[in-house]
C-alpha cells in the first residue's frame, strides 16, 4: 500500500466509525492561489470580511481534486453534492479556538490544509471517549463521518495554519429503494410561503 493512503477504523458496537487521511497534492501555484482566497475572507468564509456560504465554487482545480478523492472513498458510484465550504485561517501567534463539532446534517465531510506546520492538531473525539490527534500538514485531505466530533487543537498557532473544509451530500445516481437518497431530480420542492 502507498504510504500515503492511510485508512483507519475501529468496531465501535454496531456500527465502523472511519476517518481517512490522504494527500491532495496541490501545486505549489495552487497553494497560493488557495492561500490569497483565505486572506481575502480572514479568519473564515463564515464570518470573517465577505460571508460566502461555498467559498470553493470559483477553485475549479480543487473541485476536481476533492471529487477525485471523493469517489476513491466511496465504495459505490454516488451523485455528489457539494453543499457548504469555508475557510479557517489562524496566523503564527493567534489563538486556535477549541469549539468541538459535528456536521450531522451532511453524508460526510472534508478538511485540506493549505498551510500548518503540523503542531496544532486536529482532534476527532468519539461519543465512547476515545480521540484521535491527527498531525496535519499541506496538502493533507481527511474525510470524517458526519457524526463524528472534531475540533482543532487548542492552543497558540506555531505557524499559519489555513485550512478549507466543505459537507458533501450524496444522492443514487438512479432510484433504486428508500433506503438511500434519490437523485436530487425527483425530489419535490415545498412551498415555504
Amino acid at each position: 500500500m502507498d504510504r500515503h493512503w492511510l485508512f483507519y477504523c475501529r468496531r465501535n458496537k454496531k456500527k465502523i466509525v472511519m476517518y481517512w487521511k490522504t494527500r491532495i497534492n496541490f501545486t505549489d501555484d495552487e497553494l497560493k492561489v488557495l492561500t490569497l482566497l483565505s486572506n481575502k475572507h480572514g479568519r473564515s468564509s463564515e464570518g470573517g470580511f465577505e460571508k460566502e456560504p461555498n467559498i470553493l465554487k470559483d477553485v475549479p482545480f480543487a473541485i476536481e481534486k476533492i471529487n477525485k478523492l471523493i469517489d476513491l472513498y466511496l465504495p459505490i458510484k454516488c451523485k455528489k453534492y457539494l453543499v457548504n465550504s469555508w475557510n479557517m485561517q489562524h496566523l503564527e501567534g493567534e489563538e486556535v479556538p477549541h469549539k468541538p463539532h459535528n456536521h450531522n446534517y451532511a453524508h460526510l465531510s472534508f478538511v485540506f490544509y493549505v498551510k500548518s506546520d503540523g503542531n496544532n492538531k486536529l482532534l476527532l473525539m468519539e461519543s465512547n471517549g476515545l480521540n484521535f490527534e491527527i498531525e496535519v500538514r499541506p496538502n493533507d485531505f481527511i474525510i470524517i463521518p458526519p457524526d463524528l466530533m472534531h475540533t482543532a487543537e487548542h492552543g497558540v498557532a506555531t505557524s499559519d495554519r489555513v485550512l478549507f473544509a466543505g459537507d458533501i451530500i450524496l444522492t443514487h445516481i438512479e432510484y433504486y429503494n428508500s433506503d438511500f437518497l434519490p437523485p436530487m431530480e425527483n425530489w419535490i420542492e415545498l412551498n415555504n410561503e
